[in-house]
């Protein structure tokens, strides 16, 4: 039986939050497939990505990208595709196919820019119902891995705050209360069992799974 990285992830139930990858910007470069397992670009600061246009025109608006690179797992290849289709067929030119983001384990992957989101876990379906939300104004916090800027725990404290108690995100790990207070969040992290998280190699992981343990008044 073939081994599928994205399988064992959701039998194991990997926790997305806090998974996104860090990066204080990105860069798109715009170029034809195939691109290869790396692209060998380099971006101070940040991270670059390959990118190639779904659709053949351009909008303006939310730019939505979709891992497709099979050269680096095939996962990427097998449940991307669908997704960058169906977020085109109800955003044209908006949409595009990406080289790797990190986390192929958590496949279909989607980084919202200038949001800076990323999600995980999509499907055709999944993926259009968050487009919706987002072009709507809400933050839907399903299929988040977090927001690339902050770091891993930050980034699980403004998906566990949101979800459980709906504060307002300030910045780091401090979110805003409805009298205007600020609390400033404290996670806990569990190590898990170090799983393998391709299917290209044996390269083993431990994901941590992050729980919010209190807020405290800044």
């Amino acid at each position: 039986m073939t081994f599928r990285c994205t399988e064992l992830s959701l039998e194991l139930d990997e926790p997305l939050a806090g998974t996104a990858p860090v990066a204080a910007r990105w860069e798109l470069v715009e170029r034809p497939k195939p691109w290869g397992r790396d692209h060998g670009l380099e971006t101070p600061g940040g991270k670059a990505l390959l990118v190639k246009r779904v659709g053949a025109s351009v909008t303006s608006g939310r730019r939505y990208l979709v891992c497709t690179n099979g050269a680096r797992d095939p996962c990427c290849a097998i449940r991307g595709p669908a997704v960058a289709q169906a977020l085109e067929r109800v955003l044209p030119g908006q949409v595009y196919e990406c080289s790797h983001l990190g986390g192929h384990r958590f496949a279909a992957n989607v980084l919202v820019l200038p949001d800076a989101l990323c999600f995980g876990r999509l499907d055709a379906r999944t993926a259009v119902a968050l487009a919706a939300e987002l072009e709507a104004g809400r933050l839907p916090l399903g299929h988040l891995r977090g927001r690339t800027m902050l770091q891993p725990e930050q980034q699980a404290a403004e998906i566990l705050v949101r979800r459980g108690l709906g504060l307002r995100h300030v910045e780091g790990m401090t979110f805003a209360l409805s009298d205007g207070r600020r609390v400033t969040a404290r996670l806990q992290g569990e190590e898990l069992e170090p799983q393998r998280v391709s299917c290209r190699d044996e390269k083993v992981e431990a994901s941590t799974r992050w729980t919010l343990e209190e807020l405290v008044l800044a």
